[in-house]
């Protein structure tokens, strides 16, 4: 999500997790390797808006190819 990251000062939403364990782990990456459970809901927000940006890039695809369909008749 280069763009959005961008527009938010560099904000990287894959790097928030909540830590299920007493056990200190830097990053989503970290934690993985250790096998320390954690919830990455960073990783469900990019999942989240990279669907609403291609929800809305679509439903302007098929609004302009409605449009110009009407026109043609």
């Amino acid at each position: 999500m280069p763009p959005i990251g961008m527009m938010m000062g560099g904000v990287d939403f894959a790097d928030l997790f909540i830590n299920l364990t007493d056990a200190e782990v830097a990053s989503v990456a970290a934690a993985k390797e250790a096998g320390t459970p954690v919830i990455a809901y960073g990783l469900f927000i990019n999942a989240v808006i990279t669907f609403v940006i291609v929800a809305f890039v679509l439903f302007m695809v098929i609004r302009s190819m409605n449009k110009l369909r009407t026109a043609e008749e």
